[in-house]
């Protein structure tokens, strides 16, 4: 379950099946970027252009989400040696399904149609700071949607 702090803009917690804590995304004030937290570590996720998303630490890189082209609604998930896809499950819809080894892993997707709040479904062979990853990439995909349809309705009503 993801938790918002206020709203998604400021960050959420994610929880586990029995509402124990699996990490934390808090937000920065800066555009699409802020501190991933599980336990006592942190670890950065920003953005390199409009198309990867980066989370590193001490360590170095932990995963990235990169989006292969501009025409599509898929990114390349890596983490390690693994590499997973993460898409949209249509055009229409807002959930993002984890997909690997030919077959859907997880999702993210809204709690209900017109609500604010996200449900994630993500596998345990994902480390703990990747599922928050996976979740903070996907709420800013869909705040980058809500901007480009706001965008389009005030450029219609102007015309």
């Amino acid at each position: 379950m993801v938790a918002p702090h206020g709203s998604f803009r400021n960050g959420f917690d994610l929880l586990d099946e029995a509402g124990g804590p699996v990490g934390s995304f808090r937000a920065s004030p800066w555009r699409e970027s802020g501190d991933v937290r599980v336990g006592d570590r942190v670890w950065r996720l920003h953005t390199v252009g409009r198309r990867r998303f980066v989370l590193d630490g001490s360590d170095g890189m932990l995963a990235s989400a990169d989006k292969p082209s501009p025409w599509s609604a898929r990114w390349r998930l890596t983490t390690g040696d693994q590499t997973y896809e993460l898409t949209k499950r249509s055009w229409r819809s807002r959930g993002f399904e984890l997909r690997g080894r030919g077959q859907m892993l997880g999702e993210v997707r809204p709690r209900s149609a017109f609500s604010g709040k996200a449900v994630a479904d993500l596998p345990a062979e994902l480390p703990p700071p990747v599922q928050v990853f996976v979740v903070a990439v996907v709420l800013a995909l869909w705040r980058r949607e809500q901007a480009s349809a706001a965008a389009g309705t005030a450029a219609a009503t102007t015309v």
